[in-house]
């Protein structure tokens, strides 16, 4: 088993595709609905650990994770595999820049140690081309645990390794990360290794090819610059999967786009703030897979094809069939948390996770408001700047999010797919309902202490007394299948 000072490490559930930290013991239970992950973590169920992201994952060996070809967390081309003597760990890694690894894949071995067990590195490794997994791995073992069968005796496995280092040469051009974000991470990464030295960090950039490494002019001439044309060509072909450098609508040809969304790409962020009240605190890191999301409110003129189409009720502030005149494009209120939903999967989407909003309101700088950590005059109906009414979406360009999303903050509280719960580490002095759900941004109602982006609102589902300033956007997997009915909403 992992040592005590394994208190924070990170772990990926692929069934509600969040990343989350706990402390290492035999039973992993996701956050999420507590249900375990393994039959035994690390030396019963097969794992997964991604060097680059820090990530433990559970493995199936005969069906799971697309045969060790990439991450399920970063996503990463996988290059390199270790598979542990004593625990079932299967360590992966990639040739991507990651600075600040706490575990790395060389020739013969992965080093400092084995991320699952803590078991010192093996002096040497052989590489086995295991039939049953359909994939090769350095191993240290007499008999391969997949396909049960002795391991030839093969020279030391020799793949292209690369070692990052934190030199300026290697860190030139790298411009996918806010240097006062960088600042304040690596302060945080620097306290954590201090005090859980053996604890991954989750500090890296975009996947990237690696550049080439510095060596002496031994070679001739001529197969350097053969090896430079072959570098050139990897380079161009290859390419990202994905870059973690916040929100972006480019069209890409495995990427559809929607009209009136915008793409957020998956990563982890800091969520929460230690700054708010007891359902903001304590501030943690969240992961969260790719999606896209609605620019705008949903509003009235939208909502109304919805009844149109389906003769659903209407919204308990119409009349006559229709909204209120002059209000086709307000966002619709007057709806509960089944009509959100309802009109949702009508349209091919769902409501978002509050982790989905507030990191598109937030954006990769993590702002207080979605323009900054300061009130800005004028950039929201919100506050001192409130029509002291509903207005129409847009209306508030001063306050537009990194990603272009308007009105996160005031105009209507929007609905998530969320329930109330206590965050990772914190506490509420009362419990919540569970026929509460989390409503976020404000209304033109609140002040600039509450139309922020991490304060957490909520409201019973139905039956409630005034849905007046509720609204919502929805939100659609990255995917190119029809989306499913709305998500169960379970603790985060």
């Amino acid at each position: 088993m992992p040592s005590d000072s394994h208190s924070n490490v990170a772990f990926y559930c692929p069934l509600h595709q969040v990343r989350f930290h706990t402390a290492a013991r035999e039973v992993i239970e996701c956050d999420r609905s507590h249900h375990a992950l393994g039959t035994g973590f690390p030396g019963i169920s097969p794992w997964t650990y991604c060097c680059d992201c820090a990530t433990f994952s559970p493995y199936e060996p005969l069906t799971g994770n697309d045969k060790l070809r990439e991450c399920v967390v970063c996503e990463r081309q996988i290059t390199k595999r270790y598979l542990c003597s004593n625990c079932q760990v299967m360590s992966v890694e990639s040739n991507a820049l990651v600075r600040r690894k706490a575990h790395s894949i060389d020739k013969i071995t992965i080093q400092p140690n084995c991320p699952g067990c803590g078991s010192p590195a093996a002096i040497t490794s052989v590489e086995h081309k295991c039939e049953e997994i359909g994939t090769s791995f350095l191993i240290n073992r007499a008999i391969c645990l997949f396909c049960d069968l002795q391991i030839a005796p093969l020279a030391p496995a020799t793949p292209e390794v690369f070692v990052p280092t934190n030199t300026e040469d290697d860190l030139e051009g790298d411009t996918l990360e806010d240097p006062d974000d960088t600042q304040s991470d690596n302060a945080d990464t620097d306290e954590l290794n201090a005090t859980t030295p053996s604890a991954p960090s989750w500090d890296f950039t975009a996947a990237q090819v690696p550049p080439q490494r510095k060596t002496g002019w031994v070679v001739g001439g001529v197969v350097a610059l053969l090896s430079l044309v072959i570098l050139v060509t990897v380079v161009s072909t290859g390419g990202n999967r994905r870059r973690n450098n916040g929100p972006t609508d480019q069209p890409s040809p495995s990427r559809p786009m929607y009209p009136g969304m915008v793409f957020v790409p998956g990563g982890e962020f800091t969520m929460g703030s230690d700054a708010g009240d007891e359902f903001e605190r304590p501030a943690h890191k969240v992961y969260w897979a790719p999606f896209y999301i609605d620019v705008n409110e949903v509003t009235c003129e939208d909502y109304l094809k919805f009844v149109k189409a389906t003769g659903h009720r209407l919204p308990s502030n119409w009349t006559n069939g229709s909204f209120p005149p002059g209000s086709a494009k307000q966002p619709v209120t007057g709806v509960d948390w089944y009509d959100a939903a309802a009109y949702a999967e009508w349209s091919g989407k769902r409501l978002p996770t509050e982790e989905e909003w507030e990191f598109a309101a937030r954006g990769a700088n993590g702002g207080r408001y979605s323009w900054g950590n300061e009130w800005r005059p004028n950039a929201a109906n919100a506050g001192d700047s409130s029509a002291q009414h509903l207005t129409e979406v847009g209306s508030y360009p001063g306050g537009k999010s990194a990603a272009g999303l308007m009105d996160m903050i005031g105009n209507a509280w929007e609905w998530t797919a969320s329930d109330v719960v206590a965050y990772p580490g914190g506490h509420l002095a009362s419990p919540v309902p569970k026929t509460m759900k989390v409503i976020r941004g404000g209304s033109w109602q609140e002040s600039k202490q509450q139309a922020t982006t991490t304060y957490r609102g909520f409201l019973r589902m139905s039956g409630a007394e005034d849905y007046s300033a509720t609204g919502f956007r929805c939100v659609k997997d990255m995917d190119t299948h029809p989306t499913p009915s709305p998500r169960k909403a379970t603790a985060q």
